[in-house]
């Protein structure tokens, strides 16, 4: 989504609890001195650079909230879906919709 400028950057000093995030999805490490795990890091994908990309080392945005860790899918279930949603038409903007029937 962010190579499409389908999102827009966030601001890390906008994150209530940002300090309480632990090191891992901020770092890409359990501790500073831990090697990084082999495989695809979170962390290189989360702090925006001054050139508008993406990267490792990091800023004063994110492109994403790190809430998960090594998760490459998303599940819900059906019959928790709001109202208002049809399941015929799934989408992506369900998971970005602000509408009150969502909860958000």
């Amino acid at each position: 989504m962010w190579p499409a400028n389908a999102i827009q950057p966030i601001q890390v000093d906008r994150i209530t609890h940002w300090d309480m995030i632990n090191d891992l999805p901020k770092t890409g490490r359990l501790t500073p001195h831990a090697p990084l795990g082999a495989g695809s890091n979170p962390v290189d994908l989360l702090y925006v650079q001054p050139d508008g990309c993406y990267g490792s080392r990091p800023s004063g945005h994110i492109t994403m909230l790190p809430v998960s860790h090594n998760v490459d899918s998303f599940g819900y279930r059906m019959d928790m879906l709001p109202k208002g949603l049809d399941i015929n038409q799934e989408s992506w903007s369900w998971l970005l919709d602000r509408h009150p029937r969502c909860g958000l």
